[in-house]
């Protein structure tokens, strides 16, 4: 009886084909943090990869009719966010939500404008944020604030730094006989846009997570981009991003006084610039320009569109006209 007992305990001591085929939780629970980790770089490259073909989705360009390269990315997004929301279900009603809305505003779209490629275009591009916010949400938090700031700093430095070269270069985009920088993007304003948000993210991460250097050089780039963009509205979202963060940010007055300071100086040398002066000049006649349906500027163009647009909401005043 001493040797059978021996025998079994000598056995025991050997993992069962069981534990060998079928690794503890703590295993499978370890190899999926391994793949959120995988998570960053695969946003990171895609995104990246979306900004730098932003300019492809443009109006004008020969590939915007088709499903070009950023359709993909976004498709992508789409298809990967199912998995992870098909094998972990985190945020699915707040999914199943969204995603209605989009189908409705959709249909709504095919019904008063027939189905159009901009109607397709603008359902995939919304999707395609609903599909991002779920990823992240299902991503167990691998991808955190800091990791996100970190994101946009990856993704918006090759743009601002091809902005800069447009500014010194004097070839930019042609904008009512203006040539101002747009990057890789489709356009200045939304270019301003995200330099606006990168500049806001890195002066944060320079003030909040360990005073790098390149956190503060990453600031200065992000401004002189949004700078070379000559946007007014971009500028005037910058200023308000920096002022409100400045106040906001808790510490002493000097730590908090930086970033006002920062858009306060990207907004003055705007205005030192004879663009600049020439542009903010010309936006006091933008309402007149409207009035006739002249289009000197983006800011006659919103205008012109409002103007034409809002007989039409009036007739439909509760669900509009859809998407596209």
């Amino acid at each position: 009886s001493m040797q059978t007992i021996r025998r079994l305990h000598t056995m025991s001591a050997w993992p069962s084909q069981s534990s060998r085929l079928f690794p503890p939780k703590r295993v499978r629970g370890r190899s999926a943090g391994d793949l959120d980790s995988l998570m960053v770089p695969f946003l990171g490259l895609r995104l990246l990869l979306r900004v730098l073909t932003d300019d492809l989705s443009a109006a004008d360009s020969r590939h915007s009719g088709s499903l070009n390269l950023s359709g993909g990315i976004a498709v992508v997004l789409i298809l990967t966010a199912s998995v992870l929301l098909f094998r972990r279900q985190r945020g699915l009603p707040a999914t199943i939500l969204a995603m209605l809305w989009l189908f409705v505003w959709t249909a709504v779209a095919v019904h008063t404008n027939s189905a159009s490629t901009g109607t397709l275009r603008e359902g995939v591009r919304e999707a395609s944020i609903v599909a991002l916010a779920v990823i992240v949400c299902n991503a167990r938090g691998a991808v955190n604030v800091p990791v996100a700031a970190r994101l946009v700093q990856f993704v918006g430095f090759a743009p601002a730094i091809v902005a800069i070269y447009q500014l010194a270069t004097h070839t930019g985009m042609d904008v009512a006989g203006n040539l101002r920088s747009n990057g890789t993007f489709a356009q200045p304003n939304s270019a301003v846009m995200f330099f606006a948000v990168a500049a806001t993210a890195s002066m944060w991460l320079y003030l909040d997570h360990g005073r790098r250097r390149s956190d503060a050089l990453l600031v200065a780039l992000f401004a002189v981009a949004s700078l070379s963009t000559f946007s007014i509205d971009g500028l005037g979202t910058l200023f308000a991003m920096m002022v409100a963060f400045g106040l906001l940010h808790p510490g002493p007055w000097r730590e908090r006084l930086v970033p006002v300071a920062v858009g306060a100086l990207t907004v003055a040398v705007f205005f030192a610039t004879p663009l600049g002066s020439q542009r903010v000049a010309s936006e006091s006649t933008s309402l007149t320009a409207a009035e006739r349906g002249a289009q000197t500027s983006s800011l006659s163009w919103r205008l012109h569109k409002w103007k034409t647009l809002i007989p039409e909401w009036e007739d439909s005043p509760l669900i509009g006209r859809g998407l596209g």
